[in-house]
């Protein structure tokens, strides 16, 4: 529990920074992918495309680590508030209920959700929607690219 409060306020202690550092990283991110791949489907060398998708995924992979930690943190506080909850049920004594309960209502009320200015929350489907519009986006390029040719 000590661990969970110290990692609370840990990040709101670098929750200015980290978050203006989130959200320029994913809004500057996103167009040059798209034209990294724009330029893959419109490369004719194997050597070629192989050098942009390493350069898309390593583009890719920074912005999207802390979406990927906090989804790991989640993940583990629902095992924790699990664990808890079965404790709860298996147990008699009056003061370790007690305790417990005021354990889950701790983990209740300061759940761990990583946002950005309460915009957008940073968590897994924020990569999910990234690749969503990645896809779109290079879907609606490809079909108007003829234009410009």
């Amino acid at each position: 529990m000590a661990l969970y409060k110290d990692l609370l306020n840990t990040i709101r202690q670098i929750e200015i920074p980290m978050k203006l550092t989130i959200l320029l990283s994913m809004a500057l991110v996103f167009p040059k992918v798209l034209i990294m791949v724009y330029k893959i489907l419109l490369g004719d060398s194997y050597q070629f495309q192989r050098a942009f998708i390493i350069g898309v995924c390593s583009v890719l992979t920074l912005p999207f680590i802390p979406a990927l930690l906090a989804g790991a943190v989640n993940s583990e506080t629902e095992k924790i508030t699990l664990v808890f909850i079965k404790q709860l049920i298996v147990c008699r004594d009056r003061n370790t209920r007690k305790v417990i309960k005021d354990t889950l209502t701790f983990l209740q009320h300061r759940t761990f959700r990583c946002t950005i200015w309460r915009l957008c929350e940073v968590d897994v489907q924020t990569i999910a929607i990234a690749f969503k519009s990645l896809v779109t986006f290079t879907v609606a390029m490809v079909q108007f690219a003829h234009f410009c040719d």
